[in-house]
């Protein structure tokens, strides 16, 4: 009997022993700051329309800023906090500096000439796609001042692609134009792709506007089917762009169709559902071409909160690019390597949207992505990736005419 009762008192003494220890060691649930909380954290700033808010754009851009905020939420043993900012509708960059200045940030996340009414739906901005990075001073190479990089794709990189994959995969030479006249992006992509597919020895057979004094869609259309072009390019415009396809299928139009320009390639596919089928898009972002781990991660993070996130796409993906191409900077910033090398080794670093080099300390160089819409049976209409193309690459320089 006192050998049981020796034997449960030991076992007891174990139980309460664990107990004790459990609770002087850290909970399993529970990780590590990835981070020193007694550092000052390292302050970045985040000025988008709507940030958090109600403006659709802002938000999609800030979601992909803290998600990507998530997965590197620190630096050098500092924490890094985002500050964020609702900008004036026409935000410089002399005020972007003032900001900077005034509230100790490292830099700043910002989208540059904001115009709130082009930016809702399927929309387009009159600078393209883009979103800016600006940093303090000596954060960037051989200059000491604040400088600023853009990433995304400008309308001649949009414009300037479209030819190239008209002139060189599609193999087409007659090209057709259905513009919104009433949007200045719409107008300015026509005039740029005219002179790319001029430049490559193609042919404008017809631009047709629409919108303005301009005859009914019913006529636009006819017009275009009667010069019967190889390709139709379609400046996006979220008036009109969809009307126009929708009365091409029905007249069989027998031509391929281009869009570029579109700010949310899935309310597109929403809106526009089965009349897009086979429609060519060119964007910034898809998630097949995409090779870095750290955009796997970034896609991981979008699956497991779909519903509150919706799908990543380029607004998102882009902003997300953003945040890490300013920490990385950050970090180059305080390495021993001579300055000269600090914005080769950023940029060598793993890319979501797919950004190749630049330059200049302005817009970096990134590929373009085509991709083609493909309804489905069962599924809903989706975007399926088919190549990139870098639209400064010397060898995507296509010849029509030598074919």
């Amino acid at each position: 009997m006192k050998y049981l009762a020796r034997c449960l008192y030991r076992v007891v003494l174990v139980f309460v022993m664990a107990i004790i220890m459990s609770g002087c060691s850290p909970d399993d649930g529970e990780e590590t700051l990835p981070y020193d909380p007694d550092q000052p954290p390292l302050k970045i700033g985040v000025c988008l329309p709507g940030a958090g808010a109600s403006d659709e754009y802002g938000r999609r851009q800030w979601d992909g800023i803290r998600m990507a905020h998530e997965l590197r939420p620190a630096l050098n043993n500092r924490q890094i906090s985002l500050i964020v900012k609702e900008p004036d509708e026409n935000m410089k960059e002399s005020s972007i500096a003032d900001l900077i200045e005034s509230e100790g940030l490292c830099g700043v996340i910002y989208l540059p000439g904001v115009l709130k009414e082009e930016m809702h739906g399927a929309g387009a901005r009159n600078d393209g796609i883009s979103i800016s990075v600006m940093t303090a001073r000596g954060c960037m190479p051989k200059n000491k001042e604040m400088q600023f990089l853009r990433i995304g794709s400008t309308l001649q990189d949009q414009a300037r692609v479209a030819a190239l994959y008209t002139a060189g995969s599609l193999n087409a030479g007659r090209a057709a134009i259905a513009l919104d006249q009433n949007k200045s992006s719409c107008v300015r992509l026509a005039s740029l792709f005219s002179s790319e597919m001029i430049r490559l020895g193609g042919n404008i057979v017809k631009i047709a506007y629409v919108g303005g004094a301009s005859d009914g869609l019913d006529s636009v259309v006819t017009s275009i089917m009667d010069r019967n072009p190889d390709v139709l390019y379609i400046p996006c415009s979220e008036d009109s762009s969809l009307e126009v396809i929708a009365l091409l299928r029905k007249q069989q139009f027998p031509g391929d169709i281009i869009m570029s320009n579109v700010v949310f390639e899935q309310d597109l596919l929403l809106r526009g559902g089965k009349i897009l089928d086979k429609v060519f898009v060119i964007t910034d972002f898809h998630p097949d071409a995409m090779e870095s781990e750290r955009g796997l991660a970034l896609m991981k993070k979008y699956d497991k909160n779909r519903k509150e996130l919706g799908a990543l796409e380029t607004s998102a993906a882009l902003s997300a690019d953003a945040y890490f191409l300013l920490v990385e900077l950050l970090e180059e910033a305080g390495s021993p390597k001579g300055s000269e090398d600090r914005l080769d080794d950023v940029l060598k670093s793993e890319s979501i949207t797919g950004i190749i080099g630049g330059g200049a300390l302005d817009r970096l160089t990134k590929y373009m992505h085509i991709c083609q819409i493909k309804k489905g049976i069962i599924r809903e209409a989706r975007l399926l990736y088919l190549e990139s193309i870098n639209p400064w690459d010397s060898d995507s320089q296509a010849d029509i005419g030598a074919e």
